[in-house]
């Protein structure tokens, strides 16, 4: 007796609140992703490669603890002779417990632009890399220690409701596989009067990212309005290659603090509805021992309508 009235007093106390589970809740958003794929060469020359996609149309659906979405490019909101034509998916997935979060991601883009190429070839403004293709694979573990006081669902999800504010720390697990291939073609064009070292004749990268690692995330809540912090360091095991035009590549295995992410959200989330500002961003490099080295930085905004029906 004595302990059930500790766990129910325990429970009136928690601020966090399960919202029904049979509602489905659609969800409409806009954002603006943004990646930029770094080619350095050991005396510090780089290669800076964007996709043309700064704009995108998010659809998704939830029911009970489950969300998928799906993210597409609109139309050309700059300059396809320019900077090239681009194509972009964005497929998610999302599990949601009361201590757990499984996330699943496929990411593709297809076409991208030498960013600064005026510094890459001399005279030149807008070259492009109209066959250079990137894929991102993202699976996700991530474990809240304090369920009852913090949610990243109420910021991230439509499945809870936080009523004051609170955080907790965090431990998330990722598994991440990307690529960058140009096909049989060297990714950097052969008219540069640049020394990138071996980076010159790349024509794919790939890279496996096993990742685990702390995190602290902290909702502030005023009535119905919400901001959420989360910050996550995760020191990796790594596995990647860089391949050739020759057919020839260096791969290598290392540990090292290769990776981390910062997720960022405002917004109102009510009974019925919620609004919603996010912000994601996380990078990794590989680098060989000879110095060459690519870096990945994506930065994600978005913002969204969800409505439970």
């Amino acid at each position: 007796m004595i302990l059930y009235l500790f766990l129910s007093a325990f429970s009136a106390m928690a601020s966090v609140k399960d919202l029904p589970t049979d509602k489905l809740t659609v969800g409409l958003g806009f954002g603006a992703p943004k990646l930029t794929v770094s080619l350095i060469g050991p005396s510090g020359n780089k290669v800076e490669l964007e996709p043309n996609v700064n704009n995108q149309t998010i659809v998704s659906l939830n029911y009970g603890h489950l969300g998928i979405s799906y993210g597409f490019k609109q139309e050309e909101l700059t300059n396809p002779e320019f900077d090239g034509v681009s194509s972009y998916d964005d497929y998610q997935f999302r599990l949601y417990y009361d201590n757990l979060l499984i996330e699943a991601f496929y990411q593709k883009y297809q076409g991208y632009f030498i960013k600064n190429s005026n510094d890459v070839v001399n005279g030149e403004n807008n070259i492009k890399r109209p066959n250079l293709e990137s894929t991102k694979h993202f699976s996700s573990f991530t474990y809240t220690f304090d369920s009852n006081n913090f949610s990243l669902n109420h910021p991230y999800s439509i499945d809870k409701l936080q009523t004051q504010s609170g955080g907790s720390w965090l431990l998330q697990a990722n598994i991440t596989h990307t690529t960058l291939k140009n096909g049989n073609e060297a990714i950097i064009p052969s008219t540069t009067t640049n020394d990138y070292g071996k980076l010159n004749s790349l024509n794919r990268h790939s890279n496996i990212l096993i990742s685990l690692g702390p995190g602290y995330g902290y909702n502030l809540i005023f009535g119905s309005f919400y901001t959420n912090l989360t910050v996550l360091l995760l020191p990796s095991l790594q596995k990647f290659a860089f391949s050739y035009e020759d057919g020839t590549s260096d791969e290598k295995d290392n540990f090292d603090f290769a990776s981390g992410a910062i997720k960022i959200a405002l917004g109102w989330n009510t009974q019925r509805y919620k609004v919603g500002l996010e912000v994601l961003s996380d990078n990794s490099s590989s680098r060989l021992e000879t110095k060459e080295q690519i870096d990945s930085l994506t930065l994600k905004t978005a913002f969204m309508f969800h409505y439970r029906f």
